[in-house]
């Protein structure tokens, strides 16, 4: 599967999706992951073989797929990223079995830390390649690194149409009723402000309701 991220953009005209997915689908043993190229992972290779498990993962990458269709194309990644990226339904599933993430967590810095953790901190050179082939990470890395193929933006100006008018009212009303439980704070204190907020009321109506009946319970 594809997974996008409404706020990171293809920035080429062309990628070789129908062949990525075949790889990802003939080579599931090996290749399990394929995340594509942003500004932060520029000559990522050269950034990461300064480590001596890195190093030779990556080597031992290239060689497991030198033969292959787009070989020298795709290196290994000792990370996963959250970014636009291929995967399979069947790895996701093994993911959430780890029970490592939690509603909220972004998997990038949960699973992604601990997997290249786990390469890095390996104890034989051996050892960090197959800690990172567990779960077979990989980037698609062409011009050796220095063609990104997406860029960030700003996920609240990506959103069209009516999604976006309702976010604005959205964090219209949550400033609003923060305002409010502000002032109610300084004027009465944080005792009366838990009379007034009560964990079922999500908006400012309620909270103006909340307030009243309170005044009336201590008139």
């Amino acid at each position: 599967m594809l997974i996008l991220q409404h706020d990171w953009l293809f920035t080429v005209p062309y990628l070789p999706i129908i062949t990525l997915f075949s790889i990802l689908q003939n080579e599931s043993e090996d290749v399990k992951y394929i995340v594509f190229m942003a500004r932060g992972s520029l000559e990522y290779v050269k950034s990461k073989e300064i480590i001596p498990n890195f190093r030779h993962a990556f080597r031992e990458a290239l060689e497991l797929r030198k033969d292959r269709v787009l070989g020298a194309e795709l290196q290994a990644c000792f990370h996963w990223f959250d970014r636009p990226h291929l995967c399979s339904v069947e790895m996701y599933k093994k993911i959430f079995d780890m029970h490592i993430l939690k509603r909220g967590d972004f998997i990038e810095d949960t699973f992604g830390t601990k997997y290249m953790t786990a390469i890095h901190d390996a104890l034989t050179k051996q050892d960090a390649f197959l800690k990172w082939k567990k779960f077979g990470a990989w980037i698609y890395y062409p011009d050796n690194g220095k063609t990104t193929h997406l860029k960030h933006g700003n996920g609240r100006m990506n959103l069209l149409g009516t999604r976006q008018e309702e976010l604005i009212e959205s964090y219209k009303k949550t400033s609003k009723k923060r305002d409010k439980k502000g002032e109610l704070a300084l004027k009465h204190g944080e005792d009366y402000v838990n009379k007034v907020y009560g964990p079922e009321q999500s908006d400012i109506e309620e909270c103006n309701k909340g307030e009243n009946e309170v005044e009336k319970n201590d008139a």
